[in-house]
């Protein structure tokens, strides 16, 4: 299943939403689905959610947690950050019968109101108030992409994947976890930051045009057509900063090896080539040059973490490739290098496999590609990685007047969040929260406008922000 070609080919298309299903609740699931489901559905101008779940939920004889109206509305209101053009509640009235009997609905079994219901009532009538300007208002542009390559999950089959377990606990033998878990990897690093980043899919790659991005970043990238080498080719040439994991272009999408590793002439791009190859659940790449502005913020002799590959390369002689890291061994597991207009680095291992949960380290790293490769943030918050797990959510919009600014807490407390959003101009700006009506004006410092808040335990701020006339 392709979602970037399933949108491709419907007028609407999207995900449903089961946070709460049996099991241990997800909310990084959540949050994930829905900027997949974005950027499949970008001809769309947005996306639907099929399903959103309106009860605890009952599969035989499990019962899922009880779903709360602090919960619907900091899910809704993600949904609608992300993107969401529409959204059914699944159901109205309890399951009646069968697996799911006495489950998923949003009042209760004697026909009576729940909490839930009054209160999904009062976000709806909200979101109906504000329609007009929810709709006109789109994400703002990001400048980091993940590549999504489905064909990545065919190499070795469903015997072939990894043997440890995805961070929603499932066991990655089955076909594709891992590679579900690869991009999540890299996708929680930047998110938990507030950092916009979009998926794009392989075939945009092949015929694309990529220089829209500042920064992209190819996962788990052992399967490769020439029409995408080719692409990835020309991205660097143009300017762009590029990140590949271990064993690059290894095979065609028609299962043939390269004779080279990086292969379909990405060595060059890449200025190095594999020479030997470890297969190995805990890498660890020890830093030996911090100069590197991706990693400023590490130490020498400080290490990252890896999975699956532990790949040593050797420099091309014709290039002017550093190595940035090393393996346990010390041959070169990590290098950067020059092409065209542009830049790369190769890791040599699945580091985005293996933050899971998040590494420190590895985090700092991934922040540290921002500065690598010149990516201006639109706006930065003072929660931006505090909470990995009940992050304070931070998404903006731009329309013709100006912006929304969604702010979620996904905390059990009340946070103090400071906004630098960059305005562009300086001047006055008018600042309306359109779910409680309140106010303010503030001035703009050069081309940033900083402003201060202090957002209840799972609540959520909606900011229309307009510069004065």
């Amino acid at each position: 299943m392709d979602d970037f070609l399933e949108a491709g080919s419907l007028d609407y298309y999207g995900l449903s939403v089961y946070p709460r299903y049996v099991g241990e609740p997800n909310l990084w699931r959540l949050l994930m689905g829905a900027d997949f489901e974005r950027c499949a559905n970008r001809k769309n101008g947005g996306f639907y959610v099929g399903e959103f779940q309106a009860g605890f939920s009952t599969n035989g004889m499990s019962v899922g947690d009880p779903v709360t109206p602090d919960d619907q509305r900091t899910w809704i209101w993600s949904l609608i950050a992300k993107g969401a053009r529409g959204v059914n509640i699944y159901a109205y009235y309890v399951m009646s019968s069968g697996v799911e009997s006495g489950g998923f609905g949003l009042i209760s079994l004697d026909g009576k109101p729940t909490e839930r219901a009054v209160a999904l009532g009062q976000v709806a009538r909200s979101i109906e108030e504000n329609k007009a300007l929810l709709v006109k208002s789109t994400p703002v542009d990001a400048q980091v992409a993940i590549v999504y390559n489905p064909a990545a999950q065919a190499v070795g089959g469903a015997r072939g994947t990894p043997s440890t377990t995805t961070p929603t606990g499932e066991g990655r033998g089955q076909a594709g976890a891992y590679y579900q878990a690869s991009l999540s990897g890299y996708y929680r690093a930047f998110a938990e930051n507030n950092v916009p980043v979009d998926f794009i899919h392989r075939l945009e790659v092949e015929s694309g045009d990529l220089s829209r991005y500042k920064l992209v970043i190819i996962p788990c990238p052992v399967i490769l057509t020439p029409e995408a080498a080719a692409g990835l080719k020309r991205y660097v040439e143009g300017g762009g900063s590029l990140v590949a994991e271990a064993r690059l272009a290894w095979n065609s999408e028609h299962a043939y090896t390269a004779d080279v590793i990086p292969g379909m002439g990405l060595s060059e791009v890449f200025g190095v080539r594999e020479t030997k190859v470890l297969t190995r659940n805990d890498v660890k790449i020890e830093i030996v040059d911090n100069s590197n502005p991706a990693l400023a913020g590490l130490k020498r002799g400080d290490s990252l973490k890896g999975a699956q590959f532990a790949e040593s390369l050797e420099l091309l002689s014709n290039r002017d490739a550093k190595v940035l890291g090393r393996l346990f061994d010390g041959t070169p597991g990590m290098t950067v290098s020059t092409y065209g207009k542009g830049q790369t680095m190769l890791i040599g291992t699945f580091l985005g496999l293996a933050n899971q949960p998040s590494d420190t380290n590895n985090n700092q790293f991934l922040l540290g590609l921002l500065n690598w490769a010149k990516v201006s943030r639109p706006f930065t918050t003072s929660q931006d990685g505090v909470d990995s797990e009940k992050p304070l959510e931070a998404r903006l919009h731009k329309n013709s007047g100006g912006y929304l600014l969604y702010l979620i807490n996904h905390g059990e407390a009340e946070r103090l969040v400071s906004v630098n959003l960059n305005v562009g101009r300086e001047g006055e700006f008018a600042l309306s929260e359109i779910l409680s009506k309140h106010t303010a004006r503030k001035r703009s410092d050069g081309n940033v406008l900083t402003f201060s808040n202090r957002i209840p335990a799972k609540q959520v701020q909606v900011w229309d922000i307009r510069a004065y006339q």
